[in-house]
């Protein structure tokens, strides 16, 4: 995040927001009545928590819980969680265990800035496995960079991500990302001009090989965990097994803005390899279906007699995959 910037007047505050927000705000249909906003509590800001309360009541208006406005407070806060999940000294996001035939992986999170890293150690470790289960159970997300990563330790090559963003003040443009034995394509293409840029970076190896591979994913599965989920089974590299995920599908850009407030303004939509987009995580929440509905109790003890996810896989792992279509493909239970 770049520097803030120095102080000013809380009205000024004020009007800052109003003008950054139609700036990058993704759903440009929601501004329609923006500009009533500018002047309408001038007589009322004396003080930046008179600004900052104003502007909510402003922000409230776009009907989107993760465009929000943060006090120094509220966001050094933030902060700390945000260095917690990072710190790379504390337990690792990644864990396994090779039980009997099967190597169990389970990814707790996607902030740590090694996380790649710790996947790689985990699938090198179960390389005698003969098939691979991937946890992906109150995985609350993180980078989305690591998501695409991880995706390529199972993929050979396919789409992984699909991205809508707004161009600033402007219309919109979509970014593919896309694995082939060559590296990591990404495309962005302008949707008025119709201009594409094309990019080949590095790609992390498929480390996995072609081992049978099922992921695990319940309603706390968020985000980057969702997309990673999508990915391997949109490309027919993995079945999905558990509840309906919990369907956020939005990018966010954060600002720093006078007085050491933060604004956090949703600037883009995740869409699945097959077109779905996943959802705002609020009164939209598409999710991902899993193709094999098996749902473990509330408090239930992880890999425990109570885990049916793992129970189901463990005893039948051969007969889950045929039943869910034996080489991945869908069959939802529908």
């Amino acid at each position: 995040m770049k520097p803030r910037p120095p102080p000013t007047s809380p009205r000024l505050l004020y009007r800052r927001i109003w003008r950054t927000v139609p700036y990058f705000f993704y759903e440009a249909s929601r501004l329609a009545g923006w500009k009533q906003w500018q002047y309408c509590f001038d007589s009322q800001i004396d003080s930046v928590p008179d600004a900052l309360g104003f502007a909510r009541q402003m922000l409230a208006s776009l009907n989107d819980e993760f465009t929000a406005l943060y006090s120094p407070e509220e966001w050094r806060e933030i902060e700390s969680d945000d260095a917690l999940a990072g710190d790379i000294n504390r337990a690792a996001a990644v864990s396994f265990k090779l039980m009997g035939n099967t190597g169990y992986i389970r990814l707790d999170n996607f902030f740590q800035s090694d996380i790649v890293e710790q996947m790689q150690v985990a699938l090198a470790h179960l390389a005698a496995a003969r098939d691979l289960v991937l946890d992906l159970r109150n995985n609350p997300g993180g980078k989305v960079e690591s998501g695409v990563d991880i995706a390529a330790l199972f993929l050979d090559e396919g789409l992984v991500l699909r991205v809508r963003r707004r161009i600033p003040m402007r219309g919109y443009e979509s970014v593919s990302y896309e694995l082939n034995k060559e590296g990591l394509l990404t495309s962005t293409t302008n949707e008025e001009s119709g201009a594409v840029e094309n990019v080949l970076s590095a790609r992390r190896p498929n480390i996995s090989g072609d081992k049978k591979l099922i992921v695990f994913v319940d309603e706390n599965t968020m985000s980057t965990a969702e997309i990673l989920a999508a990915a391997l089974r949109d490309n027919r590299r993995a079945i999905i097994l558990g509840a309906r995920t919990f369907g956020k599908g939005l990018g966010q850009l954060v600002l720093p803005l006078p007085h050491d407030c933060v604004l956090s303004i949703t600037v883009q939509h995740h869409f699945t390899p097959s077109g779905l987009w996943i959802g705002d995580g609020g009164s939209e929440r598409h999710g991902i279906e899993p193709d094999l509905y098996v749902c473990a109790p509330p408090a239930c003890e992880t890999l425990g007699p109570g885990d049916q996810q793992f129970q189901s896989t463990q005893a039948n792992f051969d007969p889950v995959v045929a039943f869910c279509g034996g080489s991945c493909e869908n069959q939802r239970g529908e």
